[in-house]
């Protein structure tokens, strides 16, 4: 028997032509318009998939003692779950999740074939916000518990703007406003709409993907 390709040929098919979607459902078949994802291209979003896909390959060409170095590393590095727990991620996840963040943060040309053996170097300490110079400004202070290295960062993250204090732990809008070096101990945040409150949280990246916890700063709103 044929096959039919085109959902218009046959009134049990289904798939999209053009804009429209044909579905097969319970009462027949019906039509609706093709739905569009919105901003995905426009967005980092596919060079993001096309990182992990390339991650993804990579860790099938690492050899089994390459691989049992992230078994380890995972073992020994516990992951927050959300939920005021922690969990232990498998050894492709711990290669994805650290080399991710170095070839992101650190344009790194090439993943990393062992996962890496020397200890975090720091994690921030204190983070404090004040009102910067100018109207839409914010001046952010902070120390590390042990000093960091200029090769490091310092990512710098803000909630998206909100009207009231303490309302930003329940927005999920967060974004990098700025990277410092890892020895570079305050940074002056601009383009912050006026009046509007923002949450500031800070975390230490190492040159090979690890991390440290988020500290997170209390609402502040800008002048």
């Amino acid at each position: 028997m044929a096959k039919v390709l085109s959902p218009m040929l046959s009134m049990d098919g289904f798939g999209s032509l053009g804009g429209i979607t044909f579905q097969r459902a319970r009462g027949g078949t019906t039509v609706r318009r093709k739905p569009d994802v919105s901003g995905r291209l426009r967005t980092i979003q596919p060079s993001n998939r096309a990182l992990l896909g390339y991650l993804a390959t990579y860790w099938q060409s690492l050899a089994v003692i390459e691989k049992e170095s992230w078994v380890g590393w995972a073992a020994t590095h516990p992951q927050p779950d959300g939920f005021g727990g922690t969990f232990i991620m498998s050894g492709f996840n711990a290669f994805i999740h650290l080399n991710q963040a170095a070839m992101v943060g650190f344009s790194a040309v090439a993943p990393q074939d062992y996962a890496p053996t020397a200890p975090l170097l720091t994690t921030p300490k204190t983070l404090t916000a004040a009102v910067g110079p100018l109207s839409g400004e914010i001046d952010v202070d902070f120390t590390m518990n042990v000093a960091g290295i200029a090769a490091d960062k310092v990512q710098i993250f803000t909630s998206d703007p909100h009207v009231g204090d303490g309302a930003y732990d329940s927005l999920k809008g967060w974004k990098i406003e700025s990277s410092v070096a890892g020895n570079v101990l305050t940074k002056l945040l601009t383009g912050m709409i006026p009046g509007a409150f923002y949450g500031i949280r800070i975390r230490y990246l190492q040159e090979d993907g690890q991390r440290s916890s988020f500290l997170m700063a209390t609402s502040f709103a800008t002048v």
